[in-house]
């Protein structure tokens, strides 16, 4: 994401020691996405924090399944690098997420090996998806039929990548609004907007603009 659009870090595996404290240029700049990508086994993912990050609550994670512990301790991992060691993850009653003793507007989400963290001054809400053909497939079921004409308005991507796309700022507009009473499906309405953005109107009132950048993997959205 470039431009006027949010800042994308991509982080290899070994990168995120090299990482240093979120920064942010102008007071009112837009999120920085941060996105992890690794192939750690849970114990050498484990090995890591113990050595990087040893302020971590080890005994918060010995209870979740292997997935789940990759994916959380991945999280929070990116958290302590951006946000300093004792920053931990809580989450409101609706499920999201935010820095405790912290000032940054945070918003998390992972796909297959990729782990994302978002950070900025305003509330947001992030999303990333791995490419893949379900999205497609069910796209009657999340998409209103005014939104069903967008499976075939982006002419460098195929439906299949669109309709991740679409599933994907649906997902980033209902983190951003975070509350149980919108729903999803007929509560989000989205449209086309310029390069890189879509418009998303909620519950036919409030309006969201999503920006999207696509990656070899998967496609990551910012609602803001």
């Amino acid at each position: 994401m470039q431009g006027n659009t949010p800042t994308a870090m991509l982080l290899e595996e070994e990168e995120l020691r090299y990482v240093g404290p979120h920064r942010e240029a102008e007071e009112d700049g837009l999120p920085t996405v941060y996105v992890w990508q690794h192939r750690l086994t849970p114990d050498q993912l484990v090995d890591l924090a113990r050595c990087r990050f040893p302020l971590l609550p080890f005994e918060r994670y010995e209870d979740y399944k292997q997935k789940r512990l990759v994916e959380r301790l991945s999280v929070d991992m990116l958290a302590c690098a951006l946000l300093g060691q004792r920053v931990r993850i809580g989450h409101e009653a609706t499920g999201r997420p935010f820095a405790e003793g912290s000032r940054w507007e945070i918003s998390v989400s992972h796909t297959g090996r990729a782990f994302a963290l978002s950070v900025g001054r305003q509330r947001h809400g992030l999303d990333i998806e791995g490419w893949g053909s379900r999205a497609l497939r069910i796209s009657r079921r999340f998409l209103l039929p005014e939104e069903l004409p967008l499976l075939c308005a982006f002419p460098t991507l195929t439906e299949e990548q669109t309709a991740v796309l679409l599933w994907s700022a649906k997902e980033a507009v209902y983190k951003m609004v975070s509350t149980k009473e919108i729903n999803l499906i007929s509560d989000i309405c989205l449209q086309a907007s310029a390069p890189g953005q879509l418009l998303a109107r909620v519950c036919g009132a409030e309006t969201f603009t999503v920006y999207y950048s696509l990656y070899p993997s998967f496609v990551c959205t910012l609602c803001v």
